[in-house]
């Protein structure tokens, strides 16, 4: 990664310091490079992200089009994202201090504009005191801790500028008594998909929701249904829940039925985009939990096979589970 430019701006909603900078970061500096760094890529590498395109109404398209044609410098553009953040924050009905940070970066041969949002953390931290008894230390609280370049943003857009494609994740707001995704329709100006996290999450219910409806066990259609998932992702990084519901549900025409009038009804796209390892992780281990608070992970490859694992129903309604060949148990 080549960071080419960079710049923060604060945004202390505790404090009311609000500093709009007039100059970049030094982005050689190692400590700063690396920062941005991990959570560039972070950012890119997120199953949670969403995928949209600028609307033709969008006013920061238009500016982030005049910037790559060098009609708009890069400190210029970044405050106005600092500027429409802060409005939209002030408004809300609880104001979060936030920072912003604009980048341009160059990744892969594809340069990027990243946004990204670090909502400040409260932590504690020491402070040393020396008066006329001595030097002391002492234990402060601190409103403005950074996210650590290790842990996930919950608010960032970066904009790949060779096709305006935009990758983003972001939370709502409530501004104005209304619960409001600030990012996308406001700043942004975006449609968007759903992230590969969403997806998998909603097929999960919808198949839980429709076996349930007709009395079946939504444990052995869930397991059907990420079966299906991997391995459909072995030709293809496409998600069509139609067809995962024919395949989940086959020989039940009224269910299968169910579940595309739920797709539907819950406004799932015909086809999705996923990202292949985070499906991989996520369908690789079906998890389960007893009413008794008892929870197994047990691989997908085991599940269906009587040979490592047996459900047994109970003449009282209860339900067994036996678990066979173990060669050995570790303690965790």
């Amino acid at each position: 990664m080549v960071m080419n430019k960079a710049i923060l701006h604060v945004l202390d909603f505790v404090s009311g310091v609000f500093v709009f900078s007039e100059k970049e970061m030094d982005v050689s500096n190692e400590h700063v490079f690396k920062f941005l760094e991990k959570h560039v890529q972070r950012s890119l590498q997120d199953a949670g992200r969403k995928e949209g395109r600028f609307l033709e109404e969008s006013e920061m398209w238009r500016m982030i089009v005049e910037y790559v044609n060098g009609e708009l410098d890069f400190i210029t553009l970044s405050q106005v994202v600092a500027n429409q953040m802060h409005d939209n924050i002030s408004n809300s009905s609880l104001p979060v201090s936030t920072d912003v940070l604009v980048a341009d970066v160059l990744l892969d041969d594809r340069k990027y504009l990243c946004m990204l949002f670090f909502e400040n953390k409260t932590a504690f931290t020491h402070n040393v005191i020396s008066d006329e008894y001595g030097v002391r230390g002492e234990i402060v609280k601190h409103y403005s801790i950074l996210p650590g370049a290790t842990q996930k943003l919950s608010e960032y857009a970066i904009v790949c500028l060779d096709d305006f494609s935009i990758c983003f994740a972001e939370k709502k707001r409530n501004i104005d008594g209304k619960d409001t995704f600030v990012l996308s329709e406001r700043i942004l100006m975006c449609a968007s998909s759903l992230s590969t996290k969403e997806a998998v999450k909603m097929v999960n219910k919808i198949v839980a929701e429709v076996t349930d409806e007709f009395g079946g066990d939504a444990t052995k259609t869930l397991t059907k249904a990420k079966a299906y998932i991997a391995e459909n992702l072995e030709e293809s990084e496409t998600l069509d829940p139609i067809d995962l519901g024919r395949n989940v549900f086959s020989g039940n025409e009224t269910m299968m039925e169910e579940f595309e009038s739920k797709a539907k009804e819950y406004g799932f796209p015909e086809v999705v985009k996923v990202d292949r390892d985070y499906v991989k992780r996520s369908v690789h281990v079906h998890k389960i939990k007893t009413d008794m608070g008892i929870e197994i992970t047990i691989p997908n490859t085991c599940f269906n096979n009587p040979e490592y694992v047996e459900f047994v129903n109970n003449e009282d309604g209860t339900i067994s589970i036996n678990l066979k060949n173990i060669g050995k148990i570790t303690n965790r």
